[in-house]
């Protein structure tokens, strides 16, 4: 499977220029600043264009999931044609592979070549399949030799794993520090990753006080993207910025290049970085 740091192109929707020109124009000069490409797709019905594109298996294979999530149900209107973002020149020649399970591109996140981590919610949204035979065909439209399936978080109307961690190596993972949101969600988290010998580093989750209630994504540091050896980090002008920072350069060290980008006005429609975007290798 295609990771982060082999993927050198960033698709968006073109919406993002529009609705938050502010954003879009740090992420289009820090793309230039590292001689990365930025794509605009156009037509699409809102910016997450990581849960309604394709997913990048190989240099020229794709698999697109069935794009019909829970949350859309009675807003239709925001509903992506997947056709929209297949018919984009960079993805136009390639060879996809359709499959009919309901899965958001939000919701695969890429730990190494061999392994995703999914929200449980995958088996919600298909009950016509058994679990063990659910994970084995993901797997094998993946190119994945393992599943690591996590509880969603409590709460939470999306219920994406990048919402939860993301991985800053083959086996290590930075997750949100649930420690005085949700302890107990914390411990069953944490207990898988130990069980799948997954490395994990805590960061700050400064989430608003009405969390239980709202879509916000405001305070979500995890929602970070990894193209080549850049990783950009979502930031909010506050003091958590720069201890989450500190925390993934400890991590990483001078091998990767870090770029806050503020998602202050995109993470009140309920995503940060990684879900406006959708790397790939061109």
């Amino acid at each position: 499977m295609i990771i982060g740091e082999e993927t050198d192109t960033i698709l968006i929707s073109d919406l993002l220029e529009v609705r938050y020109n502010s954003f879009y124009k740090s992420l289009e000069k820090s793309v230039k600043d590292f001689g990365l490409c930025l794509v605009k797709v156009r037509g699409t019905k809102d910016i997450w264009i990581r849960d309604f594109g394709p997913v990048q298996t190989h240099k020229n294979r794709f698999v697109q999931f069935r794009y019909d999530p829970d949350y859309l149900k009675d807003n239709q209107e925001l509903k992506t044609d997947i056709s929209i973002v297949n018919k984009n020149k960079y993805l136009l020649f390639k060879d996809k592979v359709y499959s009919n399970i309901v899965l958001d591109g939000g919701n695969i996140v890429r730990i190494n070549k061999d392994v995703v981590v999914m929200v449980d919610k995958i088996y919600s949204e298909n009950k016509r399949y058994k679990r063990d035979n659910l994970r084995k065909l993901i797997s094998s439209q993946l190119g994945v030799k393992k599943i690591i399936v996590i509880p969603k978080e409590p709460y939470d109307k999306i219920g994406h794993s990048d919402g939860v961690l993301f991985p800053l190596s083959s086996n290590l993972v930075v997750m949100n520090d649930y420690k005085n949101i949700e302890p107990g969600y914390r411990d069953r988290l944490i207990r898988i990753l130990k069980d799948n010998r997954i490395e994990f580093v805590e960061i700050p989750y400064k989430i608003p006080h009405n969390w239980r209630y709202t879509i916000s994504a405001y305070g979500n540091y995890v929602n970070m993207l990894r193209v080549k050896n850049v990783v950009f980090i979502p930031s909010y002008g506050i003091k958590e910025d720069e201890i989450v920072r500190s925390i993934v350069k400890g991590v990483v060290g001078g091998s990767v290049e870090l770029v806050s980008i503020n998602t202050l006005d995109i993470s009140a429609e309920g995503g940060a970085i990684h879900c406006a975007t959708n790397n790939i290798q061109n």
